[in-house]
C-alpha cells in the first residue's frame, strides 16, 4: 500500500504544479481594469468639433455642420449637455478656448507645467466656454497640484488650428485649445 502511494505521489505533485501554473497564467491574462479616460476625452473633443451639439458652425438652411469652422455664438453650455451622453455628468469637464491667430500665437504652448494655458493675451481671446463648469472649478486646483494616486485629476490638452466665423459671417484663422479634466 505504501509503495503504491509513493509511486503515485510524483503524479499528484505534478498535477498540483500544473494546476497552479494554469491558474497563474489565467490570472495574468485577465484584465480587470480598463483605462478609458483617454478615449472619453477624445470622444468629447471630437463631439465638440464634429457633433450637432458642439461648437462648429451649423447652417440652418441646409442642415449641414461645417467641420473645424467654429462659431463663437455656439459657445453655450446648456447646448453641450444635449449633444453629449456622459450619463453621470460629473465624470468629465472641459474648457474650450478660442484664440485669434497672430504671429506670436502660431506655436502657443501650454504653460510651464503643460496643465493650463497661462501665456494668452486676453485681447486675443475670441471666446471661452466650459463643458460642466461647476466640476471644472472643483477639479482645476487638483489638476494644478499634480497629486498622484486615487485623488488625482488627469489633464488632456488638445490644440487645433481652425477657422472661426465672426458676427458678420467672415472667416478668420485661429487656434482652439481644449483642456479636458477627468478624475483618476
Amino acid at each position: 500500500m505504501s509503495f503504491k502511494f509513493l509511486a503515485f505521489s510524483p503524479r499528484i505533485i505534478f498535477l498540483v504544479v500544473a494546476l497552479l501554473a494554469v491558474v497563474i497564467v489565467i490570472r495574468l491574462m485577465i484584465n480587470s481594469k480598463f483605462e478609458v479616460r483617454g478615449i472619453q476625452s477624445e470622444i468629447l473633443v471630437q463631439g465638440l468639433l464634429y457633433g450637432p451639439g458642439g461648437i462648429t458652425y451649423y447652417d440652418p438652411l441646409t442642415g449641414r455642420i461645417y467641420p473645424e469652422i467654429v462659431d463663437p455664438s455656439q459657445f453655450n453650455e446648456s447646448k453641450y449637455d444635449m449633444g453629449f451622453h456622459f450619463s453621470p455628468n460629473s465624470l468629465i469637464t472641459a474648457r474650450i478656448l478660442l484664440v485669434k491667430e497672430k504671429e506670436t500665437l502660431k506655436k502657443l504652448h501650454f504653460g510651464k507645467s503643460k496643465n493650463m494655458i497661462s501665456n494668452v493675451d486676453p485681447s486675443d481671446v475670441v471666446g471661452v466656454t466650459y463643458f460642466n463648469k461647476e466640476w471644472w472649478d472643483n477639479w482645476k486646483p487638483l489638476a494644478e497640484s499634480k497629486i498622484r494616486g486615487l485623488g488625482r485629476v488627469d489633464i488632456d490638452n488638445t490644440e487645433l488650428p481652425i477657422l472661426y466665423r465672426d458676427a458678420d459671417g467672415g472667416l478668420h484663422s485661429g487656434w482652439l485649445y481644449i483642456t479636458v479634466l477627468q478624475p483618476g
